[in-house]
This record gives C-alpha cells, sequence and structure tokens, in this order.
C-alpha cells in the first residue's frame, strides 16, 4: 500500500513537470521515474542494480571472477536515437582447454598450456576488449570457437556479469572437450531478436548425393557367381591387407557435426536497422580441400539466406590462408572447375552455389589480410611449425570499416603459441563496423 501511494504521488508531481529523485543508501542520487518505480516496488535493490551497472570502474580480467561494472542491462538503459547502427565485432579461436597437450605443442612450455592459467589470461584479453569498447562508446559482440565444456562453464559467468547473453554450441567430442562455438551479445546495446543454432550439414538445399538403389540379384547371381566369388575377393583382400579409405569429400562433409550460430540484432539506439551476425568454426580438412569449399557454401549461404538484403557479418575461424579456398571462394563466390578444390561430381548430382561474394574486414581496411593469426608447432604430426593467417571477418557490401584491431608482425614473432602474452595459437581479430 505504501509503494502505491508512492506511485500516485510521484504520477500527480511527474504531470506538473516535477522530476522527483531518490537518494538510496547504496549509490548516489538517481533520477526515477514513475514508470521504473511502478515496475520495480523494491527501490533499494532497483537503485543498487542501476549504480553497479552504471560504474565506471572495470574489471582486471585476471580470472572467472573478475567484473566489469561498466555495462548496462536493457531495464535500465538509456539510448540516444542515432541513423548510423555500428557494431565492434571480435573472433577469437581461444584453443580448446583439452587440445593445448605438451605432447602436441611440443615448443610451448608446460605452464603456458594448463588451462587454469590459460583461463585467465583468455578472459584478460576479452576484457581489454570491454575497456576500448568503454572508452570508444563502441558495441562489442564477440565471436568464440574452440569453446570447451571447461571454458564455457566460465565464459558464462564473465559475460553474464557483464551484462551479456552468451549463447553457445557445442558439438565436439570427449577428446577435445566437447568444443563449439560460441556468441556473446551485449543486451544492454542490442535487442536479440532471432536466434539461429544449426548443424549446417542438415541443412544443404537439394541434400546429398545417394546412390542409385541396385537391382536385386537373379538366380544366376545369388546361387552361382555370388558363392565362388565371395571367398575369391576375401581372400584377395586378406592378402593385400589392410587399405587407406580415400577420403570422400561429399561424405565427409555430410557427416560433419560443425554447428552455426546466427544472431539478428537490432541496435537499442536506431530505429528499424536490424542486422545478423554469424560464427562459424570451419573443418580442418587440408587433405580433402572441396570439403572445406561444400561447407563455405553451407555458411555463406546460410547467413545470406537468414540476412536477406539485411546487412550481416560472418567472423570465425575458417581455417584456409589467403590465395586459398575456400578464402577465395568466400571473397568471390565463385570457384574454377579446373580447381583440385572443386567438389566432384557424385552419383549424378554435380556441385553448384548460389552463394554471393563477401568482403573481408581487414582486407578493405589494410588492403591486405593479417600476416598471420596462428602460430603453432603440433610436434605430433609436423617437425615443422604452422604460422600463416586463418582467421577472418566478412561483411556484405552496406558496412563500413572504421578500424581493426592492430595484429603483430611475423618478423617479430619469436617462437610460437601458446606463450605468456598469447594464451591460444590464435590471435584475437577486432574490426569496427558502421553501417553506410
Amino acid at each position: 500500500m505504501q509503494n502505491r501511494r508512492i506511485f500516485i504521488c510521484l504520477t500527480h508531481l511527474a504531470a506538473s513537470g516535477f522530476r522527483p529523485t531518490f537518494v538510496s543508501a547504496f549509490s548516489p542520487t538517481l533520477t526515477l521515474t514513475p514508470t521504473s518505480i511502478a515496475l520495480n516496488s523494491n527501490l533499494p535493490i532497483q537503485a543498487k542494480i542501476r549504480t553497479r551497472l552504471f560504474s565506471t570502474g572495470t574489471g582486471t580480467g585476471s580470472g572467472s571472477g573478475a567484473s566489469n561494472n561498466s555495462i548496462m542491462s536493457p531495464a535500465t538503459a538509456t539510448t540516444t536515437q542515432s541513423t548510423k547502427p555500428s557494431v565492434r565485432v571480435v573472433s577469437y579461436n581461444i584453443l580448446s582447454s583439452e587440445l593445448a597437450e605438451p605432447d602436441y605443442h611440443t615448443l610451448c612450455k608446460p605452464e603456458d598450456l594448463d588451462a587454469s592459467i590459460r583461463l585467465p589470461r583468455i578472459l584478460g584479453k576479452l576484457q581489454s576488449e570491454l575497456d576500448r569498447a568503454q572508452e570508444n562508446d563502441e558495441k562489442v559482440v564477440f565471436c568464440l570457437q574452440e569453446v570447451s565444456h571447461e571454458f564455457a562453464t566460465a565464459l558464462h559467468v564473465f559475460f553474464a556479469e557483464r551484462g551479456y547473453h552468451f549463447i553457445t554450441a557445442l558439438y565436439g567430442r570427449k577428446f577435445n572437450g566437447f568444443m563449439g562455438i560460441g556468441t556473446a551479445i551485449p543486451t544492454a546495446s542490442f535487442e536479440l531478436q532471432t536466434v539461429d543454432i544449426v548443424k549446417l550439414a542438415d541443412e544443404r538445399k537439394g541434400g546429398w548425393p545417394r546412390a542409385p538403389r541396385e537391382p536385386e540379384p537373379g538366380i544366376l547371381q545369388r546361387y552361382v557367381v555370388s558363392p565362388i566369388m565371395n571367398p575369391v575377393t576375401a581372400a584377395y583382400q586378406y592378402l593385400r591387407g589392410p587399405q587407406r579409405k580415400q577420403d570422400d569429400a561429399w561424405d565427409y562433409s555430410k557427416y560433419r557435426h560443425n554447428q552455426f550460430i546466427g544472431c539478428k540484432l537490432q541496435s537499442r539506439d536506431c530505429v528499424d536497422s536490424p542486422f545478423w551476425i554469424g560464427n562459424y568454426h570451419m573443418p580442418c580438412a587440408f587433405r580433402t580441400p572441396s570439403v572445406m569449399n561444400i561447407h563455405a557454401d553451407l555458411v555463406g549461404n546460410r547467413i545470406q539466406h537468414l540476412a536477406g538484403d539485411a546487412p550481416y557479418i560472418l567472423a570465425g575461424d575458417f581455417n584456409a590462408q589467403p590465395g586459398q579456398n575456400p578464402y577465395e571462394f568466400l571473397r568471390t563466390g565463385v570457384v574454377d572447375e579446373s580447381d583440385e578444390t572443386y567438389p566432384p561430381e557424385k552419383y549424378g548430382m554435380k556441385w553448384e552455389s548460389s552463394m554471393k561474394s563477401m568482403r573481408s574486414a581487414y582486407f578493405e581496411m589494410n588492403k591486405e589480410e593479417p600476416e598471420y593469426t596462428n602460430a603453432s608447432h603440433n610436434g605430433a604430426m609436423n617437425s615443422e611449425s604452422f604460422i600463416g593467417t586463418l582467421d577472418y571477418i566478412f561483411l556484405s557490401q552496406q558496412w563500413n570499416v572504421n578500424n581493426v584491431l592492430a595484429l603483430p608482425k611475423r618478423k617479430d614473432l619469436v617462437g610460437v603459441y601458446p606463450n605468456a602474452n598469447e594464451p591460444s595459437d590464435h590471435l584475437m581479430i577486432a574490426a569496427s563496423l558502421e553501417l553506410q
């Protein structure tokens, strides 16, 4: 009853032009409208939440418990109308907690591979982007790859404490920590209108090649030929020994479990300006590169189908270097049929793509891709280290690229990652975008 009287009195005061203030025991003076009081009758708690979210303090990024108090909640955020939606996109393959093994990363110090040491460093990297966003009044969306169960548990808390909604699609196996991808959306900055989580192999338009149905064997085949030939065939296969099965690009692509996260966002400070952002980790299929073209077609068509005429962004680890497919395919929308990465015809089904070309944020800004985004050495499989660019932020035509996160030069690289400064074998990439 007391809250009802307060509400009625303040409503009359507001109608007369008076703006009441409420001094909380938990916070500095706050201006409260009748609406905010009516919706939140427990005033001290609401004031406490608002004070914490509007504070200018920042977390240290030293662990999953670190807090950042600079993010506003959707219920209390104040916005100004803008005509040009903008967003900063961060893409980061954080290296699964189960894949940073000393037996694989043989050139790295064991302490730099320890998940309990790497995790605070990863969170510190993410926090640095949050701090930058606050300083530059930007809205930042995170697209993460190789998110294991162990890391996901900490990331859910990390992002929730900072006013983010963290969406995951974890599809791996036990050996890699059931790793997948995760997208974090700041709910004070964006209205999350639609979420699309799919296993892309299940969404292929036109389906997959199917073997023609074999005719029933005749009497001669069933009772004469087969009884004679089957033992002969079995003996030949035994004498020949086991043979490595050749990878079939279509079957390999069909049975990949890689999932996609797409989010339709509406900026809270703009009117009727939705856009889509997609997150994907391309299958690592260097031995059968046409698999990556098939999946590039799947992910490109997915984000373009979802977006329609709306702007879109596609970020992730695409496991391909500039000059190679599927990078060139994603940039141009074309693969020459004579190219060795062009998927072969199978059972009468010919591979065709309707994917449109996309732009790369780093290439748009610098007229070239980074010199490298991955520096790793898998001593269990290779004698040489790999240093190259695998991570990209692809864009539809409607975006301007205002700036990108500066990355180190190859000449300055000492050793490989992870190390004390880089907790993953990948570098974090980022781009600040604005609609034209």
